[in-house]
């Protein structure tokens, strides 16, 4: 692991709500998806199957409209989105990808049975981005990035 315990608090905790950083792109999502709707209404006749349709868009771009909370520390990544929580401990990520922004986190070494969980960063990314160095395991992170908060 990176860094000494003793150094700092034991985990770094957010909340992330993009539509609250994007709230055009929020307007413009729902407006979409509420056409889809009324699209899907005509061609299938049923105005049920319209509102399904909504409802089920709704739910994938859950983690853009509602709150998520991401937590990293000594044990690993606790990311708790609208619909799922994933906890992901440090033995399982095998590779760790980031920028300013947001981290790709993949679990599992091997190639088609892994899975990749995107974590945005926030308001505050320097504290996310100094987390994941202090704890996530050296050999899962880039050898250089050149963004040192």
């Amino acid at each position: 692991m990176n860094g000494s315990p003793e150094s700092s608090p034991p985990s770094v905790e957010w909340t992330v709500r993009p539509l609250e950083e994007r709230p055009l792109a929020g307007l413009v999502a729902i407006l979409v998806i509420g056409l889809l709707g009324v699209m899907v209404w005509i061609a299938a006749g049923d105005w049920i199957w319209g509102v399904l349709s909504v409802l089920l868009l709704l739910a994938t771009i859950s983690r853009f409209l509602m709150r998520s909370r991401v937590m990293i520390g000594p044990e690993g990544i606790i990311a708790e989105f609208p619909l799922v929580t994933r906890r992901i401990p440090w033995e399982r990520v095998a590779r760790i990808r980031y920028d300013a922004r947001a981290a790709l986190v993949r679990t599992d070494r091997r190639r088609l049975l892994g899975r990749e969980v995107t974590i945005l960063f926030g308001p505050r990314p320097e504290d996310a981005l100094r987390a994941l160095r202090r704890w996530a395991p050296a050999a899962t992170l880039p050898a250089s990035d050149g963004m040192d908060p």
